[in-house]
């Protein structure tokens, strides 16, 4: 291998202390005689700084795309790049009683026929909450609240927990408030509380619900 004068001038003149790199490769009795292969490789230590300055900057570059990439698409990313909300963002309730925060989340705008919608969600792992509200454009600061809605309002929730029955669609009371809708790039914050009747039976109680997401297209 070619070195530069320079360099290898360099390299002469400081002690090398070794950074080992083992590799260790076992064989299963039977299927070869070597019992493993052992390899070492010198590394200076220049390039050893070298290298973690170079792992230094990916790491703070994947840092800026992932906070780019959760700009444009909404919903929220934590800062090592995780598919969890943000400490910024949020969704939570209580399910049964049982304190639940989502790791994942977004909120979705879309207009058409002169009317905008939101369309929410928060889940964590196999368990979540959607909330599809819409109105005429624009789409404003508001409280829904099951059975009273105007002609011109539509409220959809939904709950999951992979009950085998599917998912609870009919909710036997609930409020939902916007207290911020936007605009896109901008949280979407609210509360909620629903009860749903399950479909395998019996109700689901969400309480203390709230929302602070950032919106997306």
């Amino acid at each position: 291998m070619w070195v530069a004068p320079r360099v290898a001038a360099r390299m002469r003149a400081r002690p090398t202390r070794q950074l080992t790199i083992q590799f260790e490769a076992g064989v299963a009795a039977g299927r070869s005689g070597s019992a493993g292969v052992s390899t070492r490789a010198a590394v200076h230590p220049l390039a050893a700084c070298a290298l973690k300055r170079y792992a230094d900057r990916v790491r703070a570059q994947i840092g800026v795309w992932v906070a780019a990439v959760s700009a444009l698409v909404g919903g929220c990313v934590s800062d090592s790049g995780e598919s969890v909300l943000d400490r910024d963002c949020h969704v939570t309730w209580l399910d049964d009683g049982v304190m639940m925060t989502a790791t994942t989340g977004n909120a979705t705008w879309a207009s058409k026929g002169g009317r905008d919608s939101v369309d929410l969600l928060g889940f964590k792992h196999s368990t979540g909450v959607e909330i599809y509200a819409a109105m005429p454009t624009p789409f404003t600061s508001q409280t829904f609240v099951c059975g009273q809605t105007t002609t011109d309002q539509s409220l959809l929730l939904t709950y999951r927990n992979n009950d085998p029955a599917g998912p609870a669609i009919t909710p036997l009371s609930c409020t939902v408030a916007f207290t911020q809708s936007g605009p896109v790039g901008e949280p979407v914050t609210g509360t909620f509380e629903v009860v749903f009747d399950l479909p395998s039976g019996g109700t689901k109680s969400i309480t203390n619900g709230s929302f602070d997401v950032s919106l997306s297209m």
